[in-house]
């Protein structure tokens, strides 16, 4: 198993996120969350991907339990966010740098890639996504989809096994919506795991194997 959830609670100071939480991901799979604003669906992600961690019960990625001292160990914190490409609903959130080649590249540099690679990783990624007259923008010039399809290629060129994205839809006109549609698509076809969060109830019909819904009181339904 992929991904394994047990009795995941987590709370913010005195609220209540995350209630009883049990979940298993297989590797293939596109899993949809749904539930009301507020619901914990967004903390259920940053909890997947090691940004917050369980007030208790047990989170296992390929066997190996996850925790706040398990990714004090530097390599293995760096192999684990390697094979997860985390996609935030507001993309503003994760762009930081002065133009789109250069968000494309800090992940690999990161890396320690050799520069020859992560030149590589980035010119196959920007043809990909269809970025090339894009590159040399500063990310706060761009449109909000331009926004988002960088923050796609930023986690592409990391090359993760796994992609969890937040309200894909959120904030894009059409065109966007249609690519990002064929997109998430491509990705689940090419057998690579994918999570969403999402109010979009045509976007789960399309593609989701299985819908997870989160009531009112952070429990799975």
């Amino acid at each position: 198993m992929l991904i394994e959830l047990r009795d995941i609670n987590f709370e913010y100071e005195d609220s209540v996120a995350l209630k009883d939480i049990t979940l298993s991901v297989e590797k293939g799979e596109c899993i949809g969350l749904e539930g009301d604003n507020g619901s914990g669906k967004s903390t259920l992600l940053k909890l997947l991907n090691g940004l917050v961690f369980q007030s208790s019960g047990t989170y296992l990625f390929n066997g190996t339990k996850i925790d706040g001292k398990v990714l004090q160990d530097e390599r293995f914190s760096k192999a684990f966010h390697q094979r997860i490409g985390y996609i935030f609903q507001n993309p503003d959130t994760q762009l930081f740098c002065g133009s789109v080649r250069e968000e494309v590249e800090f992940g690999p540099r990161q890396m320690g890639l050799s520069e020859e690679e992560i030149r590589k990783r980035a010119d196959d990624v920007i043809a990909m996504i269809g970025l090339e007259k894009l590159e040399e923008r500063p990310p706060y010039h761009l449109s909000g989809g331009e926004k988002k399809k960088t923050a796609i290629a930023c986690v592409l060129s990391m090359n993760p096994e796994i992609l969890m994205i937040d309200e894909p839809m959120s904030g894009l006109d059409r065109k966007t919506r249609e690519w990002m549609l064929g997109f998430l698509k491509a990705w689940k076809k090419a057998g690579k795991t994918l999570i969403i969060v999402t109010h979009d109830e045509k976007l789960l019909t399309e593609i989701a194997d299985r819908v997870v819904t989160i009531g009112e009181d952070h429990r799975i339904v």
